[in-house]
């Protein structure tokens, strides 16, 4: 039998539907996703009580505008966030959290707790900083 070749996309890909799969089968928050949660988490840490642009969600999960969107909509339906006019433009739409996500941050943190432990149990601190450093690279080499 041949020796499968092994690839660095492969491997990317694989991990991240077994990520995907984690938090559908584990996640705390039925009504919302994994991502969403992720969404939520990142929001209710860096801008709890303000309105953001979308474009914010876009650049930190470097994602497009479509699929932030779809998230979005999404939360916004589940009573998440709620969209509310730009002061300076009132044809711009911003986000802001609602009162039920900030309600519902501490479990969506313990979900994010519990998965990071899961997914680096038995790697040390070296092991981790060379994971980092390694995915870094690849991600510029993807810009260029």
């Amino acid at each position: 039998m041949k020796k499968e070749e092994r690839h660095a996309g492969k491997a990317l890909g694989t991990i991240n539907n077994q990520i995907k799969r984690y938090f559908e089968m584990h996640c705390s928050t039925p009504e919302i996703s994994g991502m969403q949660g992720r969404i939520l988490h990142f929001l209710l840490l860096n801008f709890k009580d303000e309105a953001v642009a979308p474009k914010v969600i876009e650049k930190n999960f470097t994602i497009r505008r479509a699929t932030s969107s779809k998230y979005l909509m999404r939360l916004e339906q589940a009573g998440m966030i709620e969209r509310v006019s730009d002061e300076s433009d009132a044809r711009l739409k911003q986000i802001k959290v609602t009162q039920k996500a900030k309600d519902l941050h501490p479990l969506i943190q313990k979900d994010i707790e519990r998965f990071e432990s899961i997914l680096t149990r038995g790697l040390s601190q070296r092991q981790l900083e060379d994971f980092f450093e390694t995915i870094e690279k690849m991600s510029k080499n993807l810009d260029a």
